[in-house]
C-alpha cells in the first residue's frame, strides 16, 4: 500500500487556545480538500499532497498538467501546439487553441517549457467558457468569484486588467494567479515554486 502524506504549503494557524471544535472543523475541511489542491483552512491557504515527499508545486497543476511535468509526455498528450513563442532565460511558450463546434477559438492553453530542464514551468488556461476536466483546486473557467473565495480566501492582491477589463487576484507568495471578467473566472495561471 503506498503511504500517503499531507504537505502543507502554509501552516494552518489555529493557535494553542484553538477550541476543540474549530479543530474539528480545520481536520473536517481537510480531510474534504481534494488531492493536489488548495484550500483556505483555519487562517491559511494549504496545499494537500499525495506524494511521499515535499514538492512544492504538488498543487500547482491545472487538469491532469502540473508544474514541473516532463515536457515530453506532456507534449505528446498536448498534440501539436498552434504556436510556439521563444521567451527568455531558456523558457519557450507553447499556445494550444480550443475550438468551438464552428470551429471558432473558443479557450487555449499557455504552457511554458524549460529548454534546460524539458519540463512545464507555467501553465495558464483562458477562455469565456468552461472546459470540462480542465480546473485548478476545484475551479474552473466560467465560476463565479464567490466560489473561488470559498475555497482559496481572500485574495492577497488585486489588479486591474484593463486589456480584458477585469480584475486579477494574486496570491502571491504562492505562484498562482486567476483573472476575472464580470466576476467570472477568465483565466488561471500557475507557475513554479521557488
Amino acid at each position: 500500500m503506498k503511504h500517503k502524506s499531507v504537505v502543507f504549503a502554509a501552516l494552518v494557524c489555529l493557535g494553542a487556545q484553538a477550541q476543540q471544535s474549530s479543530l474539528s472543523e480545520s481536520q473536517r475541511q481537510l480531510m474534504e480538500t481534494p488531492m493536489n489542491a488548495y484550500r483556505f483552512i483555519g487562517n491559511s491557504l494549504v496545499c494537500k499532497s499525495d506524494q511521499s515527499e515535499f514538492n512544492s508545486n504538488a498543487c500547482n497543476r491545472i487538469g491532469t498538467i502540473a508544474v514541473g511535468d516532463d515536457w515530453a509526455k506532456t507534449a505528446a498528450r498536448m498534440g501539436p501546439p498552434s504556436r510556439v513563442i521563444p521567451g527568455q532565460n531558456g523558457v519557450t511558450t507553447h499556445v494550444y487553441f480550443l475550438h468551438g463546434p464552428d470551429g471558432e477559438r473558443v479557450a487555449y492553453w499557455v504552457l511554458d517549457k524549460s529548454e534546460a530542464r524539458g519540463r512545464v514551468v507555467a501553465i495558464q488556461l483562458t477562455g469565456a467558457i468552461n472546459v470540462p476536466g480542465a480546473s485548478f483546486s476545484a475551479i474552473g473557467l466560467t465560476d463565479p468569484e464567490d466560489k473561488v473565495r470559498k475555497l482559496l480566501g481572500p485574495r492577497f492582491a488585486l489588479q486591474p486588467m484593463p486589456q480584458i477589463k477585469g480584475v486579477m487576484w494574486d496570491y502571491a507568495p504562492f505562484k498562482f494567479s486567476i483573472q476575472f471578467v464580470n466576476g467570472r473566472v477568465y483565466s488561471i495561471r500557475v507557475g513554479e515554486e521557488s
